[in-house]
């Protein structure tokens, strides 16, 4: 025994010098620094989650943490469903608050959001749960005590106007550093869907700091499509601690095509100097949309029993994605009027985009019911 260890004694003592000496020279790489991070998930229960209003079901296939809970609207005037996630935060402090849903399809377009932090007013913003869905989505930067009376409510309002189930899925808090730090109002890709060739669509893209000290954008760089720019405002930018920035991405397209590019920001952040956003569009000729939310003199119901229906046709780019119905029995002769505005005078196609409703088993069709161009 005494033996053994007289041999190994200068071998480890040996390897121990060689071990350290290699990894004291070797500098360490920079990386990401890992912030305080809270979730609060629809699996929690109460008292961090709650929820009120008609049956809520649990969906199992789609959330951020395996499953998410829902209702179905089968009244359009059933309205003021809320859920709502109570933190524990056990540190006071500043938090870049933010929501999940799982990415589906025929939710709520319209849906109000209210961040409350105990003891100040309410802060609120409406988002649709179609185009924010499958990421996690800024709500700001709030100061949360380390108390249980802060809190996230959704509410489904009358605001919406299409979308036949509100979701409900988690909440996530990053406690904000002393040091500057940089968050994106969206990490994921953007697509801006459909535009006009004589026409633009602009984007705002927000950049918070959720840090104690100034933040500084010098730059928001794009690839080599030259249809994607920055319109406003121009760079360097600061930004105050715990405050944000609009930058306004505009997508100007010259090709009837899909655009693909790539969006990057600079900025003065230690740990995410740069970060890239992916960008698609699709450039199509100049059309005139009439949908039936227009109203008169755009659309006009003239005979039959319409209905509101939650059936969405696939539109791109147009977020008013709902529809009207009528049975057909007891309604024959039943008719609506489309009258577009004409810009400029030109040969258009005429086309109607039908609703897809799984719940009546209607098929989605494109059909052009002038079986050619026309004059206008």
């Amino acid at each position: 025994m005494n033996l053994h260890s007289g041999v190994y004694a200068p071998l480890l003592l040996l390897l121990s010098l060689l071990i350290f000496g290699v990894v004291s020279s070797t500098p360490a790489s920079a990386q990401i620094a890992q912030r305080e991070t809270l979730y609060v998930d629809d699996s929690d229960g109460a008292p961090y989650y709650a929820e009120t209003g008609s049956t809520w079901v649990t969906y199992t296939s789609f959330g951020w943490n395996g499953s998410h809970r829902y209702l179905t609207l089968d009244d359009p005037s059933n309205i003021n469903q809320t859920a709502r996630w109570t933190p524990d935060i056990a540190t006071a402090g500043y938090y870049a608050v933010s929501f999940y849903v799982p990415r589906t399809s025929n939710s709520r377009n319209h849906v109000l959001y209210v961040v409350s932090a105990s003891g100040t007013a309410p802060d609120s913003s409406w988002h649709d749960q179609n185009y924010n869905s499958g990421y996690f989505i800024n709500l700001g930067v709030h100061y949360l005590p380390d108390e249980t009376g802060s809190f996230v409510e959704a509410v489904n309002d009358s605001t919406s106007t299409s979308g036949y189930s509100f979701r409900a899925d988690a909440i996530r808090y990053i406690m904000g550093p002393d040091e500057r730090a940089f968050e994106p109002g969206r990490r994921n890709d953007y697509d801006y869907g459909e535009v006009a060739l004589l026409n633009s669509k602009d984007w705002p893209l927000r950049i918070y700091n959720i840090g104690g000290t100034t933040l500084t954008v010098y730059d928001i760089a794009f690839g080599n499509s030259d249809v994607y720019f920055l319109h406003e405002p121009s760079p360097p930018v600061d930004i105050e601690p715990r405050d944000c920035e609009d930058f306004m991405i505009r997508f100007q397209p010259t090709a009837e095509q899909i655009i693909e590019d790539t969006l990057r920001i600079i900025s003065n952040d230690d740990d995410e100097p740069n970060i890239s956003i992916p960008l698609r569009g699709t450039g199509v000729a100049p059309f005139v949309l009439v949908n039936d939310d227009d109203g008169a003199p755009g659309y006009v119901e003239e005979a039959g029993e319409w209905k509101q229906s939650a059936g969405a046709a696939n539109c791109p780019g147009i977020a008013n994605s709902g529809s009207r119905y009528v049975i057909q029995g007891g309604n024959l002769g039943a008719r609506a009027t489309f009258t577009p505005h004409i810009p400029f005078a030109g040969y258009y196609p005429h086309r109607v985009r039908l609703a897809c409703d799984p719940r009546r088993q209607l098929k989605c069709s494109l059909r052009n019911l002038s079986g050619g161009r026309r004059g206008l």
